[in-house]
């Protein structure tokens, strides 16, 4: 069992919000550094193997498909529940308090 129960609900949720505060430059600087290596890719349209130190980061390009799901809902009507699932989720979400 892991240490995390004997926590209060307040030492979880400040945790978490400083977690998440500490995160977040974090990965506006990982996506600023592999926008940087995608650019490198120089227009290669095969995947391109990067050399560091101590990491090998590897760009790919692929072809992503979306599917424009108000068109489809327009199209099978009163047929969509046929087509379709429902799961409940759970979302914990942060937010700082004003001190």
């Amino acid at each position: 069992m892991s240490g995390l129960t004997k926590l209060s609900v307040a030492a979880l949720v400040d945790e978490l919000g400083a977690l998440a505060l500490q995160a977040a430059p974090i990965e506006k600087r990982r996506g600023e550094l592999k926008a940087e290596l995608i650019r490198r890719q120089e227009g290669r349209k095969v995947a391109t193997d990067f050399e560091g130190e101590r990491f090998t980061a590897t760009a790919t390009l692929s072809i992503r498909e979306t599917l424009n799901t108000e068109q489809v809902k327009a199209f099978l009507g009163e047929r969509l529940p046929a087509f379709t699932s429902r799961a409940e989720v759970w979302q914990v979400r942060t937010k700082a308090k004003a001190l």
